[in-house]
Parts: structure tokens; sequence; C-alpha cells
């Protein structure tokens, strides 16, 4: 190929790219029966009051005792398919708020501390 022909290959890829580029951010746009032009919004959450559902206040019994293998079964089989996840002092954790997830709270020694959905 020469030259000329690379510089145009170039130049469509990026008319190309370009035009995807418009083409999605229209696709964020519809229009109302009355013909004016709305943004979508994000989906509406499962649950709209945010209000926590993971079931963290029933484990009030569990507090206090180690966060083992055999007790992370049972909270498992409790909750299903529902996500559960420990949280220990300075451990990492996404920032995404899920209230169906519920966080067992441990201290240094594995013991739990408390229950929070999120």
């Amino acid at each position: 190929m020469n030259r000329l022909s690379t510089t145009g290959l170039r130049a469509s890829a990026r008319m190309a790219l370009l035009l995807t580029g418009a083409a999605c951010a229209l696709a964020g746009c519809t229009t109302t029966a009355t013909g004016e032009t709305v943004a979508q919004g994000p989906a509406m959450p499962e649950n709209p009051s945010m209000e926590p559902v993971c079931g963290d206040q029933m484990l009030g019994s569990y507090i206090g005792r180690k966060a083992d293998e055999a007790m992370m079964t049972r909270l498992r089989d409790w909750r299903g398919d529902k996500a559960i996840r420990v949280l220990a002092p300075g451990s990492v954790a996404t920032m995404d708020y899920r209230p169906d997830r519920l966080n067992v709270m441990v201290d240094k020694d594995n013991i739990v501390t408390g229950f929070k959905c999120g």
C-alpha cells in the first residue's frame, strides 16, 4: 500500500469511530409523544426506597462468635444466592451500595462485631 491509501484508511477509521460515538450519544435520548426530547436516566433499583433488606437485624445471636467456616456455611444456607462479604479492619471493599448484600463485620481475631447491609 502506498502512503496515500494508508492515510485514507486512517481517516476512514477515525470517521467510523466518530460516527459510532455520535450514535451512542444520541441513543441515550428519546422523543416523547409531545415531541420533546428527554434524556433517559439510570434504571430504577429493585428497592426504590433503598431500605436495607439483607436481614442484618436478625443476626444478633452471632455477634461475639468466631466467623469460622461453619458459621459462614449457615449464613450462606440461610441467605441462599444473596451476596455475603466479610469485612475485617483495614480490608478493602467496593463502595457500591447493595441493600441485599450482607456485610459481616469482624475484628482482627475474626470475631463478629456486627452486621450491615450494603
